[in-house]
């Protein structure tokens, strides 16, 4: 899921994550990418939340981002990001180690992401 807007968002223009077709909010596949106006009222068990931006509309895309995931939300944010924000967490050494696996999606390969 993206805080920026349909047109600001370089995931949007996407097709595939790596081998993995990628759909909108309201479509029944199991990789979604799309904003998160788009998503409010739905929910996914996990929830990978990214381009965080700066917007005008940050907290509530952060508000809504953050509780569309019924098992665990991921940020995967660049430092500067991370910096803008004083309620995430600071990365530390550990934040270099993977700390999940994406599984269950045929043809997705972590490293092929970014």
């Amino acid at each position: 899921m993206t805080l920026r807007g349909q047109t600001k968002s370089a995931l949007l223009k996407e097709t595939h994550l790596g081998a993995v077709k990628l759909a909108r909010a309201d479509a029944p596949a199991h990789v979604i990418a799309d904003t998160f106006l788009r998503f409010e009222g739905l929910a996914r068990p996990y929830v990978i939340v990214t381009e965080l931006g700066a917007g005008q509309r940050y907290d509530v895309g952060m508000h809504v981002a953050l509780t569309r995931a019924t098992l665990q939300t991921v940020v995967a944010a660049t430092r500067a990001e991370i910096a803008a924000d004083s309620r995430h967490e600071r990365p530390t050494q550990a934040a270099h180690q993977p700390r999940f696996r994406l599984r269950g999606i045929p043809g997705l390969n972590p490293r092929s992401i970014g």
